[in-house]
C-alpha cells in the first residue's frame, strides 16, 4: 500500500497538534521522535546555524486530513538557503540554535510569544501576565504529566508563580529548564533544551552543556526509545528506589555489559533446539541415538556475573519445553547429591505441570528407564532421585525403600553401576525432553562428579537404551552450562583437564566475564537512575574507580552510598542527585570492601 504525504511547516504542526485532542502524554511522545528526526537531518545535511531555524523544517505527514494530530510523522526536511555560507559547522552555534528550535516545539511556541531569548536564560518584559494563558492547568495537562502527584506539585509552581507574578512590577529572568518544567515538561527534556541554550554561551555555559550535534542524536535516541524511563518524572522517593532494583531479592535484572556473552550462551541453545528439531539420526537396531548437545563454560572472578547469565539461560528455558537442572556447588554439600537433589527437583516440576509436552515428556522417561534397567537398578535411582518413583508406583514403593542403601552408601561405591544408572537417566531425560544441566561453581565440585558429568556428555551415544521406545530419534538434547571461578581452579587439574578433553568430541565454547568497563556502567546506572547517559557519566566515573567494574562491588556500593544518603531521590530536582567530590572521598578499601568481602565467602 502506497501511503501520501503531506509536507506541512513544522510551526503549522506544532498549531495543529496544539489545538487538537490529542493528550498531553501524546504531544510529548510524538514532540521527542519529530525531534529526533531533526537532528538526524540536520546532522545530514551539514547544517548551519542560521539554517537550523523553525520557519526552514518541513514536516511530512501521512494524511493532512487530521490536522497534524493523528497522522504519522513520515521524515523531515531542512530548507537550505542559498545565501548561507558554506564551511564546517560551528557545533556549539549549531547546538545553540537548535535549543531555540526545541524550545518552541516542546512549549508548543509559548516561549515564542511571552518569553524574550537571552542566551539559556528568558527575561521577562511585564510581569503582570502569566505566559500560560487563561487556565493554566489545561495547559498544563497538554504539555506534561497528566497523573497525580507529578501534576499537583505542577499546579503548586504555576500557582505560586502567579502569586508572584502580580506582586512584581521589575524585571525577572528565569533559566529555560525551570520555564518548561514549569509547563509540566519531564525533568530530561527541561535541562537538553536547557544544555542547548548554553552550548554558545561562554558566561552561562555549565560543564553539561553540548558541544557536538552526535551527542544531542545519542540523547535524544535514548529518549525515543525509551519513553516511559525518561519522560515521565518520578515524584516518590520509594517508588524511585523500587524502580532501581538494587534492593530487590531474585529480581529479573537487566544484565548490563554482558551482551555478547549473554548472545553466546542463546545461540548455543538455540543451535542445540534447532538441531533437536531436525535430526533423526538413529540406529533402531542397535538402539544407539544421537543426541545433539554442546558445553558452555564460563569463567571470571567471585561477583563477575556467572551465575546471573546462566540464570537468564535457565529461565527462558523453563518458559519453554526445556528440562531445567539447576546445581550450585558449594564446600558443604557433597557435589554429587548436589546434582541428584537438582534433577529430583525438576522431577517435582513435572508433577507440578500439567501442560502436554511434559506429560509426554515424562512418560517417555520413564519408559526409557523401564526398559533399560532391572527392578534394582530402578530401585536405586529412586533412593538417589526419590521424586523418580512418582513414575513407578508399582515397580519403587516409597515405603520400601526406606532404610535401603546403594552399595555400601549413597554415594561412595559402586562406581560403574552409579556411573550407568546415572547416564540412563540423564539420556531418558533426554529422549523426552531437551535439557538444560546448569552446573554453577564448579571449582567446590569433586573429581568424581566432574569425571561422572563430563564422562557422560562424551559418550551418551555409547549408553544403550531400549530400541523398542517409539520415541527414538525424537526431539531430545543436551546443553552443559558450567561455571567457575578461573582464579581458584588449577589448569591442569581435574575439572580444566575433562573439559579440554570433552572439547575433543564436541562444541564446547568458552566465555570469560571480565569486569564492566566505564560506558557500561554508565548504561546500567541511566537506565536504573532513569537519568540520560550524558548526566550520570561523572557517576559512573566514580563507581568504575571504586569498584574495579565487578559487577557485585559495583551493585554494593550502589547500595551503600543510597542506605547513607550520598545517592539520593531529590522530589524538588524530580530525579537522582549525587555529590562527585563527595563519593570520591568513600574509602572503598575499608568498610565498603570489607562487606563486599563478606558476601562473597557466603
Amino acid at each position: 500500500m502506497i501511503c501520501n504525504t503531506f509536507p506541512v511547516s513544522l510551526l503549522n504542526w506544532i498549531d495543529c497538534a496544539s489545538t487538537s485532542n490529542i493528550s498531553g502524554k501524546q504531544y510529548l511522545e510524538s514532540a521527542v521522535d519529530l525531534a529526533l528526526m531533526i537532528i538526524r537531518r540536520i546532522i545530514q545535511n551539514q547544517a548551519h546555524e542560521d539554517e537550523i531555524l523553525a520557519d526552514n523544517v518541513i514536516v511530512h505527514v501521512s494524511d493532512s486530513s487530521t490536522a497534524c494530530s493523528n497522522s504519522q510523522i513520515l521524515s523531515v526536511d531542512i530548507e537550505i538557503k542559498n545565501d548561507v555560507p558554506t564551511g564546517l559547522v560551528d557545533h556549539r552555534k549549531a547546538c545553540h540554535a537548535l535549543g531555540k528550535l526545541f524550545l518552541l516545539l516542546f512549549s508548543k511556541r509559548k516561549s515564542q510569544s511571552s518569553w524574550i531569548l537571552e542566551g539559556a536564560h528568558f527575561q521577562r518584559p511585564e510581569i503582570g501576565k502569566i505566559a500560560l494563558g487563561g487556565n493554566s492547568t489545561n495547559d498544563i495537562k497538554l504539555l506534561g504529566i497528566e497523573e497525580g502527584e507529578s501534576l499537583s506539585l505542577t499546579e503548586k509552581r504555576i500557582n505560586r508563580s502567579n502569586e508572584v507574578s502580580t506582586r512584581k512590577s521589575t524585571k525577572r529572568t528565569v533559566s529555560a529548564s525551570s520555564f518548561l518544567r514549569d509547563l509540566g515538561l519531564p525533568v530530561s527534556v527541561c535541562r537538553l533544551v536547557s544544555d542547548l541554550l548554553e552550548a554558545d554561551n561562554d558566561e552561562l555555559r555549565s560543564d553539561m552543556a553540548f558541544s557536538f550535534l552526535e551527542e544531542v542524536e545519542a540523547e535524544m535516541l535514548q529518549l525515543s526509545e525509551h519513553k516511559n524511563q525518561f519522560l515521565y518524572d518520578r515524584t516518590c522517593p520509594t517508588r524511585a528506589l523500587e524502580d532501581t532494583t538494587l534492593f530487590q531479592i531474585g529480581g529479573d535484572d537487566a544484565l548490563f555489559g554482558r551482551e555478547l556473552e549473554l548472545d553466546t550462551l542463546l545461540n548455543a541453545l538455540d543451535r542445540v533446539a534447532s538441531e533437536s528439531n531436525n535430526t533423526q539420526q538413529h540406529n533402531i537396531y542397535s538402539g544407539i541415538t544421537k543426541l545433539p548437545r554442546e558445553a558452555v563454560f564460563i569463567s571470571g572472578h567471585s561477583g563477575s556475573g556467572k551465575s546471573s547469565l546462566m540464570k537468564k539461560v535457565t529461565h527462558r528455558c523453563r518458559e519453554s519445553d526445556w528440562f531445567v537442572v539447576d546445581c550450585k556447588f558449594d564446600e558443604q554439600m557433597d557435589p554429587l547429591m548436589t546434582i541428584l537433589n537438582g534433577i529430583d527437583a525438576s522431577i517435582e516440576g513435572f508433577f507440578e505441570k500439567s501442560w502436554p509436552h511434559t506429560l509426554s515428556a515424562g512418560k517417555v522417561m520413564s519408559e526409557s528407564i523401564l526398559t533399560s534397567i532391572d527392578r534394582e537398578g530402578i530401585n536405586q535411582l529412586c533412593i538417589l532421585v526419590p521424586n523418580l518413583s512418582r513414575f513407578f508406583p508399582d515397580v519403587a514403593n516409597p515405603k520400601d525403600l526406606v532404610g535401603q542403601s546403594f552399595g555400601n552408601g549413597v554415594i561412595g561405591a559402586g562406581r560403574n553401576r552409579l556411573d550407568y544408572l546415572f547416564h540412563v537417566l540423564i539420556k531418558s531425560i533426554c529422549l523426552g525432553s531437551k535439557l538444560v544441566l546448569s552446573l554453577d561453581d564448579l571449582q567446590w565440585a569433586d573429581t568424581l562428579t566432574v569425571t561422572i558429568v563430563l564422562n557422560f556428555m562424551s559418550t551418551i551415544d555409547q549408553t544403550l537404551i531400549s530400541p523398542n521406545i517409539s520415541f527414538l530419534g525424537g526431539k531430545g538434547g543436551l546443553l552443559l552450562l558450567g561455571s567457575y571461578r578461573e582464579n581458584e581452579v588449577e589448569d591442569d587439574g581435574c575439572l580444566m583437564n575433562h573439559i579440554r578433553m570433552l572439547s575433543q568430541s564436541l562444541s564446547v565454547s568458552f566465555i570469560s566475564t571480565a569486569g564492566l568497563s566505564k560506558s557500561q556502567i554508565n548504561d546500567m546506572l541511566s537506565a536504573k537512575l532513569y537519568i540520560p547517559k550524558r548526566l550520570t557519566s561523572s557517576l559512573a566515573d566514580v563507581v568504575h574507580k571504586k569498584t574495579c567494574g565487578n559487577p557485585m562491588f559495583v551493585k554494593e556500593f550502589l547500595k551503600s552510598i543510597i542506605t547513607n544518603r550520598m545517592l539520593q531521590f531529590s522530589v524538588k530536582s524530580r530525579r537522582w542527585v549525587w555529590d562527585e567530590d563527595t563519593l570520591d572521598l568513600i574509602s572503598i578499601t575499608d568498610g565498603v570492601a570489607e562487606l563486599l568481602s563478606v558476601k562473597l565467602r557466603i
